[in-house]
């Protein structure tokens, strides 16, 4: 699972951060992009923090 997170924090950067960059207003452009990464960052931690606790096969409510 621990791979799956790694490919989908790839993916999320790989096409997002462009397509930000190219399609939001000149005002909120610069601030786009850093918002996105500190929102995959915190989903990335949830989905690495995830793949260790079922690691063991533990249940998480």
């Amino acid at each position: 699972m621990l791979e799956e997170c790694k490919s989908q924090r790839k993916r999320a950067y790989t096409y997002m951060v462009p397509l930000l960059n190219l399609y939001n207003k000149p005002t909120v452009k610069e601030d786009a992009p850093v918002s996105y990464a500190i929102v995959t960052e915190i989903t990335n931690k949830r989905c690495e923090a995830e793949a260790k606790k079922n690691q063991y096969n533990l249940r998480s409510n």
